[in-house]
């Protein structure tokens, strides 16, 4: 699955229960189909993806923020509960530049 996207932020942060380094992606989509306008809520929703470690920190460069990009993901059956699937991040593609997750 592809999804045309704006990155908003990269956070670095360190898990409370564990101390382990993780990584969070904010983002919006794109699509004006995911423009929102009901009694509670208007605009687009500011989507999150947490990644352990900080590679992908490491990776993002400040000048990706607020440009275009893609996300492929890829549907995977969760750990907790096999019956669920989950969206994993495996790239993001900004311009010409890949980044692999």
């Amino acid at each position: 699955m592809k999804f045309q996207v704006e990155l908003t932020n990269c956070l670095k942060y360190k898990d409370k229960k564990t101390g382990n380094d993780k990584v969070r992606l904010g983002y919006r989509l794109k699509d004006n189909k995911y423009n929102q306008n009901s009694l509670t809520f208007k605009g687009y929703a500011e989507m999150s993806y947490f990644l352990d470690g900080i590679e992908l920190f490491d990776k993002m460069k400040s000048e990706y923020f607020g440009m275009p990009a893609e996300l492929t993901m890829e549907e995977q059956p969760s750990s907790s509960n096999p019956m669920r699937k989950v969206a994993v991040l495996k790239q993001i593609r900004i311009g010409n530049e890949v980044i692999n997750v």
